[in-house]
């Protein structure tokens, strides 16, 4: 992301150096999202599973508060990362030193009246201000994106787009329960697809659907063509014994159809049971 907007910067396309950093927002914060929505819904029966149920509620409530965090962390440190690309990260220092000094402030004064769970209170709050204020705030002030644009690209669309894995989560922790870590994570790997298939259709464009399927054709076609070309150059090699109708047909020779047998013969060549000089 660093070199990427100091190189935009360089040519002076700001318009694109928006744009990126609101694109590579929303996709920091679809890639955090299946977490904290497995961490919300699933936490305890995790940290049952892990260590135990007598850990399960207590931990499970701490889980529970720094999982928000999560998603609005991840837009920040790209906003971060694209700050120190175009030499504007001078003001995210007193800011991060800040949100630490508050961070143990409150997470001394909350422990004694809250206890673990108050600690988890004095880390999610100084961290909400940075991201959800300060945020904001600074990409306008820096960059020019309206509030409106950033809320809708880091936020509401990842927002919309986690809720078809939320809900298998939720039918799967009551419908489904885990009795082992194994299935647990078979679980959540049975309701991923739908992170990827909703991610592609609400936080992607037209343009860029098309554009990406375009180039995983591309991938897979030029697999298959190697893959081809490879068993051709294999089946050409000399003395290799006869394992199909393209034995012997060399990397690039046209084939034609044979006889009702169904063997490939190369041009030119006699097909089985008859002589050069005879005709088909």
């Amino acid at each position: 992301m660093t070199p990427l907007t100091s190189t935009l910067q360089a040519r002076q396309d700001d318009s694109r150096l928006r744009e990126v950093v609101l694109q590579c927002s929303c996709w920091a914060t679809m890639v955090a999202l299946p977490v904290t929505v497995t961490l919300l819904i699933r936490g305890e029966t995790f940290i049952g599973l892990w260590m135990g149920p007598q850990y399960a509620r207590l931990s499970g409530s701490v889980l529970h508060i720094l999982a928000f965090s999560m998603p609005l962390w991840a837009g920040f440190s790209v906003v971060g990362s694209a700050m120190l690309g175009i030499s504007r990260h001078k003001p995210l220092v007193p800011v991060a030193l800040l949100e630490g000094l508050c961070n143990l402030a409150l997470s001394i004064f909350l422990v004694k009246r809250m206890g673990i769970v108050g600690v988890a209170w004095g880390t999610l709050i100084p961290s909400l201000f940075a991201s959800m204020l300060f945020c904001p705030w600074y990409l306008r002030h820096t960059l020019g994106v309206p509030l409106r644009r950033y809320v809708t690209a880091a936020w509401l669309k990842p927002g919309f787009a986690i809720l078809p894995f939320a809900l298998s989560c939720y039918a799967v922790e009551h419908y489904w329960p885990a009795h082992n870590l194994l299935l647990f994570f078979v679980q959540i790997a049975v309701c991923l697809p739908l992170v990827f298939a909703s991610f592609c259709g609400v936080c992607l464009t037209s343009q860029e659907r098309a554009a990406y399927s375009q180039k995983l054709l591309t991938v897979f076609g030029r697999g298959d063509a190697e893959l081809g070309s490879s068993a051709l150059k294999a089946a050409s090699v000399d003395g290799t014994p006869d394992r199909g109708p393209f034995t012997g047909v060399h990397a690039g020779q046209k084939i034609k159809p044979a006889a009702w047998w169904g063997r490939a013969n190369p041009e030119g060549s006699p097909q089985q049971g008859s002589s050069p000089n005879s005709t088909s």
